[in-house]
């Protein structure tokens, strides 16, 4: 039950840690992408043991964890569009 709090919790922190990640990294923008590239790394990892011990826990959390890493990818994208709004606007 612990575990899935803590499941539960990466999608709000991680979508945290890339709007702030996204703000303070204007000069390197490849540091933005590491939280969804950390994800999708553990959603492959989740994948491969649900292949190898057929648990459907893994397969959610593998699915989970995907969708989580695609929410990170639109956050960016809604993010560089405001900002160009912004940029046009001024």
């Amino acid at each position: 039950m612990i575990f899935l709090f803590a499941v539960y919790f990466v999608f709000i922190m991680t979508l945290l840690v890339t709007f702030l990640l996204s703000k303070k990294a204007y000069k390197k923008p490849p540091v933005k992408y590491i939280p969804t590239l950390i994800l999708f790394i553990l959603a492959f990892i989740s994948s491969i043991m649900f292949v190898i011990n057929n648990g459907m826990g893994e397969l959610m959390i593998a699915v989970f964890l995907g969708l989580v890493a695609v929410a990170n990818l639109l956050l960016l994208l809604a993010l560089k569009v405001v900002r160009t709004i912004v940029a046009k606007g001024k």
